[in-house]
């Protein structure tokens, strides 16, 4: 477990024109000029926690992040560039006088991962693409120069004066983005905290700080309050909050501890006792100090500051434990900021005595982070995000605001921040960090069993030890897990940070071996499946091609298939077009089980109304099964593009072919679940013509060969699902559709999308009978399923029950806004064929309201996308424009119109539909002032209303009937 993926700075120094000083100098003396250059050069690079990593040549290279990470790596890095430019002109002043030579360097540096080595093992070089770029970025540079990557950049900017530079780089796709240092700010820090950001969420605590402010200066006693936690947590935020509140009556001083640098021991003293030497010995500068504090205590209450205090020296550390007991009294709070390393480092630090306390900073709660992004003016659509990948830490939160604010893009973590979680996991001692990395490989939340099986053996007795010691520094934290004890770390990107510090090649191993406990435990497939797919991914990453590694990806694609199905079978779609996507993608276009895979993905695709994915995956799937001589799945792939067609402009190249023959060769094939599908997508045809009864006995005869495979009751759930919406748009009488639709409910449970599906054609049907009540309520138990299966297409159908319901309780607007979100829905989609159908319904409702205009607007639309086969959308398009063109004057053309519809209508067993046309006619007749005339199609309207035993429609036309016949 030596070898590990880290994000480190590579520096490239090169020498301008080291050919020339070659030909001037003597071998001798050169050798001597770049010796001297070189141990120049590595001092500079190592008094900034660098680590020169070779010479080559005349050129430095040096890396920053190896052996351990910092959280100020870049900013180390292009500190160390700035002090080289420096450095070089004293070392040329001495070189001039003794050689007559001058040296120019140019300078690159670049932030990236990379793979280093261990180097106890004589291999501990890093590679990866970050050193190639760090070295082109050199190439670029002028003499005098140094450029810095985008990465760098992003993470130095608020501490420099940067520059842009485009660069184009020979090999890389794409143009690198460099910037120019100009200046470096030599003590910013970094990461930078926006103290006027607003404090949100830390009353409680600032009610602590100001009660320790006001005992010391009531009972002048001298006190200390240490604030502990993680970095971000908003440490400085309220101690700032405190500062601001009693600065008008107390002197304010505030210092920083470094995290490195030369003599930097009393560097926050120094901050707020600028004139004081630090001459002499321990005892006499500690005394002095106090002596100094307390005479400014003695003219008003003194609080003093210190930030970052788990940077402090020992001797600082000392320091403050001495003014804490030495200072006999006086109004001063000492207030020490530090994160909890301070008492891994410093276990004796004083928090539980008298004048002595500490203070954890937990999380923002997830409403306090919400409120927090209101009030930085966080984008709407990111917000939410945000809040959740933030974990209510307030740094986190404005970081990833401000990144997307810049970059306009997803939410995403900013480099800053990895490099602040990677620095605090990589200086954790070695074995704390395997077991960390191990836990992270299990996940977020892992069982105590779960982890312990990934340790190495050695590891493993005191596994559990470690796991309670990275409790203690708030790494972890106790999860129940079921019955087991389990931990969760305390941040997901604590989790990532520690997962991707490991090679690639262990991460592999470990999930393998996961999923194969998994397996023996008899766990969640689920879970088995994910950890055999990251396996596999990983070893495909790395370029594994092996036998081994196609045995993992299969077994894989296999757990992954085997839950899919059983997501697509309960109606879960958005897990079961997930899990099949992810399933194919782990098989090469060889397997010859892919083309199958396809055809199943395609019809997940499709339950989401994923319409272009869904033709992509038929397609392949048609190519591979004719690569393959494979006439059973080029067959149901057929069938599945006729399913999408219900929905999506027909491809005249696609395959089609004739019922007879699709029915007669899956006999053949003695393809039971094939002849299911093929049944159910033949009826389609009827109910593009609106031959409902046909389309009944198709789905009976589908149903029947559906019934055969339980595992795969998604098939069945849908047949059944249209089975009732055949009944209830055919001649069956209302009573019997709605028996119907009671005894499959009845059957159906457990099976929630088709109780979904049955739920919302019983809506409309109890509608037809008077029962608005239970007929909303039932639509919207049916709505309430849809949306929680994620069955968006069948939400989106189901509008048009919804539209019928309000139609019959004669609210045209509440009709309005079920079929605006069907539409709306569909459009998105890509949806043609449907969306025709609620297009026209639209129409209607928006004509009952007097929007003539706008009814007028979706009769077009209907008009323009329907298919020309769909009935139902040809003649509730053209009842809609036979009203609109009467109530213009055109009553002619208006019942050519009205009387094309009642052809259409004519043929079908759509009973509602004949009566629609019927009652156009009537309604442009009467336009016409041919009322007498209108009675006999409205007559004829409310017969066929009854043989359907639609008891509103047949009374709302029988009082029609009885009303004196006026013009409209």
């Amino acid at each position: 477990m030596h070898e590990a993926r880290k994000t480190v700075t590579v520096l490239f120094a090169d020498v301008v024109a080291s050919t020339q000083l070659g030909e001037r100098l003597d071998p001798e003396a050169l050798r001597q000029v770049m010796s001297r250059y070189f141990a120049e050069m590595a001092g500079v690079v190592e008094r900034h926690g660098g680590t020169v990593e070779k010479f080559i040549g005349d050129e430095v290279m040096a890396v920053f992040g190896v052996p351990v990470v910092r959280e100020d790596d870049a900013l180390r890095a292009v500190r160390a560039a700035a002090a080289m430019r420096v450095r070089m002109r004293t070392l040329n002043a001495d070189l001039d006088e003794r050689w007559g030579a001058r040296l120019e360097i140019r300078i690159g540096v670049n932030t990236g991962e990379v793979v280093a080595g261990d180097p106890s093992t004589g291999h501990g070089f890093i590679t990866g693409d970050a050193v190639n770029v760090a070295k082109r970025i050199e190439q670029a540079a002028a003499p005098g120069e140094i450029l810095i990557g985008e990465t760098t950049s992003r993470i130095v900017r608020h501490a420099a004066v940067l520059t842009p530079r485009g660069l184009s780089i020979k090999g890389k796709r794409e143009g690198i983005t460099a910037q120019r240092v100009e200046e470096i700010d030599l003590t910013s820090e970094a990461v930078p905290r926006r103290l006027d950001a607003p404090m949100v969420g830390r009353a409680a605590e600032l009610g602590t700080l100001l009660d320790a402010y006001t005992r010391a200066v009531e009972t002048r006693k001298p006190g200390l309050v240490t604030v502990l936690g993680l970095p971000g947590i908003g440490k400085s935020r309220l101690a700032r909050e405190l500062l601001d509140g009693v600065r008008s009556e107390a002197r304010v001083l505030v210092g920083r501890c470094l995290p490195y640098g030369e003599g930097i021991s009393f560097w926050p003293v120094r901050e707020i006792l600028p004139h004081e030497t630090f001459e002499g010995t321990r005892e006499e500068i500690f005394w002095r100090v106090r002596k100094q504090l307390e005479a400014l205590a003695a003219e008003r209450p003194l609080v003093v500051c210190f930030e970052d205090v788990h940077w402090g020296e020992p001797t600082f550390l000392d320091l403050v434990q001495y003014l804490t007991g030495w200072i006999p009294e006086g109004p001063v709070l000492l207030l020490c900021l530090a994160r909890p390393e301070l008492l891994e480092n410093r276990p004796d630090w004083p928090r539980n005595e008298p004048g002595a306390t500490a203070l954890t900073l937990d999380p923002l709660s997830y409403e306090e982070a919400a409120q927090l992004l209101e009030l930085l003016d966080a984008p709407d659509a990111a917000r939410e995000r945000i809040a959740v990948a933030a974990e209510g830490n307030p740094l986190f939160v404005e970081q990833m605001t401000a990144m997307t604010a810049d970059e306009g893009a997803e939410v995403v973590v900013p480099p800053s921040i990895q490099a602040v979680l990677a620095a605090r996991l990589d200086g954790l001692e070695r074995d704390d960090r395997i077991v960390l990395q191990c836990a992270a490989v299990v996940g977020r939340d892992f069982s105590l069993r779960a982890a312990l099986d990934l340790v190495p053996p050695e590891l493993r007795p005191g596994a559990t030890t470690i796991l309670l010691g990275l409790m203690r520094k708030e790494l972890i934290r106790p999860h129940a897990l079921g019955h087991e004890d389990g931990f969760r770390f305390r941040h997901a990107l604590i989790r990532d940070a520690a997962y991707d510090g490991m090679a690639k090649s262990l991460r592999a191993e470990l999930h393998e071996r996961h999923a194969n406990w998994l397996g023996a435990a008899r766990r969640e497939e689920v879970l088995m499946g994910y950890h055999l797919e990251q396996a596999a991914l990983l070893k495909r990453e790395i370029g594994a091609q092996n036998d081994e590694a196609q045995v993992l990806a299969l077994r894989a694609s296999e757990a992954l298939h085997r839950v899919g199905r059983r997501a697509h079978a309960r109606g879960d779609a958005p897990a079961a077009a997930s899990l099949l996507d992810r399933s194919v993608s782990l098989l090469s276009n060889t397997d010859p089980q892919r083309p199958a895979l396809l055809v199943e993905l395609a019809d997940a695709q499709m339950r989401l109304g994923q319409f272009a994915n869904a033709a992509q995956s038929l397609d392949e799937a048609t190519e591979l099964a004719r690569v393959n001589d494979d006439r059973r799945i080029e067959i149901r792939a057929a069938i599945g593009r006729r399913f999408l067609h219900v929905f999506t402009p027909a491809d005249a190249s696609g395959p089609e072919l004739p019922g007879e023959e699709i029915i007669s060769e899956l006999e053949r094939l003695d393809d039971n679940f094939g002849l299911a599908r093929a049944w159910r997508v033949l009826s389609e045809a009827d109910a593009g013509a609106c031959r409902w009864e046909a389309r009944a006995d198709a789905l009976e005869r589908a149903l029947s060969y559906a019934a055969q495979f339980p595992a795969q009751r998604h098939e069945a759930s849908v047949i059944a699902t249209l089975l009732v919406q055949a009944l209830h748009f055919g001649p069956t009488p209302a009573t019997q559709a709605a028996r119907r639709c009671r005894d499959l409910l009845e059957d159906a449970d457990g099976d929630l999308p088709l109780q979904a599906g049955i739920k919302a054609t019983l809506s409309a049907v109890l509608a037809t009978q008077g029962a608005f009540d239970e007929a909303r309520t039932t639509y919207a138990e049916s709505a309430a399923l849809h949306d929680d299966l994620g069955l968006r297409v069948r939400r989106a159908v189901g509008t048009i029950f919804a539209a019928e319901i309000e139609l019959l309780g004669d609210d045209p607007a509440a009709a309005e806004r079920e079929l605006l979100e069907g539409y709306r829905t569909l459009e998105a989609m890509g949806d043609t064929g449907v969306r025709a159908v609620i297009a026209s319904y639209l129409a209607d409702a928006l004509w009952l309201q007097g929007r003539v205009e706008e009814a007028a607007s979706y009769a077009a639309i209907s008009a323009e996308i329907g298919d020309p086969t769909d009935i139902a959308a040809q003649v509730l398009e053209r009842t809609t424009r036979a009203r609109l063109l009467a109530s213009a004057g055109e009553a002619r053309v208006a019942e050519t119109v009205a009387i094309k519809a009642i052809e259409l209508a004519e043929p079908t067993d759509f009973l509602a539909l004949q009566a629609a046309a019927a009652l156009a006619l009537a309604d442009v007749l009467v336009a016409d002032g041919r009322g007498e005339e209108s009675r006999t199609h409205v007559e004829r309207a409310r017969d066929l209303y009854e043989v359907k035993q639609n008891v509103i429609a047949a009374e709302r036309l029988a009082t029609r009937m009885a009303t004196p016949v006026s013009k409209a």
